[in-house]
């Protein structure tokens, strides 16, 4: 097929995705989800303290590049990774499990990455504030370009909400709804009060 394209052709990732009355269901929700629950924040934070400057990636292993390019063009004071945070079938030595419908993932450390103190602490005042359960966790690997963030320019302050996504790199990923409105909500009370320390 692609010898009969033309020069300059595009397609579109275009797959449907199903829910039940506590999941959602489909492929590639891991990519779609950080630019979701980015827009979601922004549309319920219009008088937000803080500037937002959204820079939403959702082509699979293109993110770190561009997760790299935005954070070295943009230079913000601080910011906020979005996605799914992989659930493991077992147990991993040195990684916290992650469970879906308990809340969303509040990232601590994870390959080359290090969450910012004081914006974690935000996190969990903003979290007992609009009364969602989170899940501080240690990872393997770096599921949300969190460490590219903070090792862009001089560094820059990062934190990462996360959503515990089952199937991550299957045809048939699943998240818990809850997980979903509950990450919404903490990133909107987040974004809700000034982030400067």
């Amino acid at each position: 097929a692609k010898a009969e394209d033309a020069v300059g052709l595009s397609r579109v990732f275009d797959t449907a995705w199903r829910e039940d009355r506590t999941s959602i269901c489909g492929k590639a929700l891991d990519a779609r989800l950080g630019a979701a629950l980015a827009l979601e924040a922004a549309a319920r934070t219009p008088n937000a303290p803080n500037t937002l400057l959204l820079a939403l990636t959702s082509l699979g292993q293109v993110d770190n590049r561009s997760v790299d390019a935005a954070a070295s063009d943009l230079l913000p004071d601080a910011a906020l990774a979005l996605g799914a945070h992989p659930v493991h079938p077992r147990r991993t030595p040195g990684v916290t499990p992650v469970v879906p419908g308990k809340g969303p993932v509040i990232l601590l450390r994870s390959a080359g990455f290090v969450a910012d103190r004081h914006l974690v602490e935000l996190l969990r005042t903003a979290a007992a504030q609009a009364r969602v359960s989170v899940q501080p966790a240690v990872a393997d690997g770096d599921p949300s370009g969190a460490g590219l963030i903070r090792s862009s320019g001089d560094g820059i302050a990062t934190a990462a909400v996360l959503v515990p996504c089952i199937g991550v790199g299957t045809p048939e990923q699943r998240i818990d709804v809850r997980d979903l409105d509950a990450a919404a909500a903490l990133v909107v009370r987040l974004l809700s009060r000034p982030l400067a320390a």
